[in-house]
Parts: structure tokens; sequence; C-alpha cells
């Protein structure tokens, strides 16, 4: 993104915080784990930014089921209670049944997080009603291991890499594993699974993994939630394996700073609902306004992965989440 985008939106943002909204406005946050310390960052800078206009988020988690999340978004719009909606999509396409309803019933939608529609190369949005986006697109995630297998296969005779997805239809997952074979013949690519962001489901699928694979000795989970797995099962098995997460959480942060893990993919979640939330904003201020998506990498101008070198040339950044204990 361009600097004079970036200086458009933190303007409009402002122009829509300053104005007077009608009081007691509600928002309907509809997201998949209640526990999920990463998504409640994303949830508290949604919160922050319309607390300013006086308006409340309610949130509802359907668990990463697409069914459930369809009807739940029906149902806050059958409710008549919420003037916009911010969507963290359990399944990019399964949702937009109810983004086209949003939509003939006039009420925003802002996609937090994750993609709605078809296309998971873009940040930009792509479904009538959707008027705004703030998300990581996948291609990062993709580019960002491009970049660092080089570095974490160096010195080993063959790099044999088992890459933990949160959910093998994301996104994120697929584009990564993608980018892995993709780096083949110097990469191989030995396993993949799921660990549905949890730290002990992960334990146990790598458990199996690198008991059917002794050659791993590269592990890339999509989730920091599940780099914490895969080194607890990695400890257990006596296996020395060479670990990237994903999330920047401050655990994750410390672990890339010990030397346990690699590196750790950027995630900057409270940024995320800092900005969705000046999106939909802008839009209920005025509506004229363009569809705009926005990658809070691009705007914050910070790396697509921290490691030691990273984090040494950015020593005042701060985790936007606790990360996994």
């Amino acid at each position: 993104m361009n600097s004079s985008k970036i200086l458009l939106f933190l303007t409009l943002s402002a122009v829509a915080l300053t104005a007077a909204p009608p009081h007691g406005r509600r928002f309907a946050w509809l997201a998949n784990d209640p526990n999920n310390s990463y998504d409640n960052a994303t949830l508290a800078g949604i919160r922050e930014v319309v607390g300013f206009t006086g308006a409340t988020v309610d949130p509802f988690f359907a668990g990463f089921d697409p069914a459930t999340q369809l009807a739940q978004c029906r149902q806050a719009l059958a409710s008549g209670l919420y003037s916009g909606l911010f969507i963290e999509a359990a399944d990019a396409v399964a949702i937009e049944p109810c983004v086209a309803l949003a939509h003939s019933k006039k009420i925003p939608v802002v996609a937090t997080d994750l993609p709605i529609g078809p296309d998971l190369s873009t940040v930009q949005p792509q479904v009538p009603g959707e008027v705004g986006a703030s998300f990581i697109p996948a291609p990062r995630w993709g580019h960002a291991i491009t970049g660092i297998l080089p570095q974490v296969c160096q010195g080993l005779a063959s790099c044999n890499v088992f890459y933990l997805a949160g959910i093998s239809t994301f996104a994120i997952d697929v584009i990564g594993v993608q980018a892995v074979q993709a780096a083949a013949p110097a990469v191989h690519l030995s396993a993949v699974d799921q660990g549905f962001y949890d730290t002990a489901i992960s334990k146990q699928a790598a458990t199996t993994q690198l008991i059917a694979h002794p050659e791993i000795n590269v592990v890339i989970a999509s989730g920091d939630q599940m780099a914490l797995g895969v080194e607890q099962a990695a400890q257990a098995l006596g296996r020395t394996v060479r670990i990237v997460g994903a999330g920047a959480g401050a655990t994750a942060i410390d672990a890339v700073k010990a030397g346990r893990w690699f590196g750790t993919f950027n995630a900057l979640p409270r940024t995320e609902g800092e900005l969705g939330a000046g999106l939909m904003e802008i839009n209920l201020i005025n509506n004229r306004f363009k569809p705009i998506g926005l990658d809070p990498i691009a705007v914050t101008g910070l790396p697509e992965m921290w490691t030691k070198t990273t984090l040494a040339q950015h020593p005042t950044f701060v985790p936007q989440w606790p990360g996994p204990m």
C-alpha cells in the first residue's frame, strides 16, 4: 500500500471517529473460538475503535463450523439489532449467502483476519455488501515461507518438512503447502496435518507425524499455538527439529529470541481489528466510499517474518497478543 492511501485511510478514520453516530449502536462479530487469545486481540481492537463512538460489539463463536457460522450470521441479521457485521469467516465462500442477505438489508460487512470470497490471494473486498477487509493476505505467508526456507534448511543434508496447518482449507494453509511444494527439489514435503490452532491437538498430531516420519527435521506451523505443540512433542520424543510458527505472540517472540524457534510469521491482530473498525465507521458515515482492503503489515511497514535478525532491526516491536502458554 502506498503512503497516500495510508494517509487517506487515517484521515477518513479521524473524520469518522469525531462524527456523531447514533447512540447505542451495536455490531456483531462472527468468529470461531472464545478461548483464542489471538482472536480476542482482534476483538479488542474493534471494540477500542467503535468504543469511541459509544458502540458495543456482541461476539458469536462458530467453532470453525461454516454451517454454524452461516446460521449465526442469519440470526444476527434477523434480530434487527446490528448496524454492521465483522466476520472472521470459517469458510470464505460458505459465508457469502449471509453477506448477500446483509447487503439486501443495507447492513455493511467487514472481513477481519480471513477473506470472504473465492480469491484467496487478495485483501480487497470481493463480495457485494463487503465494505472493507482488514487482514494479512495469504500470499504473504507463502512469500515468507519461500524467503525463510533457505535459511532454515541451511546446513541440513536433506531438508524434510512437516507442514502443520490450522485448517487445511483455510487460504493461508492452501498457499503455505503450495509454497513448500514449490521449493522442491531442495526441500521435501514429508507430511501435512491439521492442528486446529490448538496446542494439545497439535502436540498429538506432531507426535504421530514425527514417529511416522523420522526424516522430518523442519516443521512449519501456521499458528504459534501449533508450533508450541510441535515443540512439546519433539521434546517428549527427544527429537531436534527447526520450528517456524505464525502469529508473533509474546511467547513466540521469546522462543525466537531464545533460539528455540527459528522464526514466527508476523501477525498484528489488534491492528487488524482497529483498521477493520475504522473501515466500518467510514462506511456508516458515508457509504459512497469504494470498498477498501487493508493489509496491516503494509500499513505498519513491519517485516513478514520475525527472526533474531529482524527483531534486532525492530527493537521496539511489541507483540499484540500473549501467544500460546
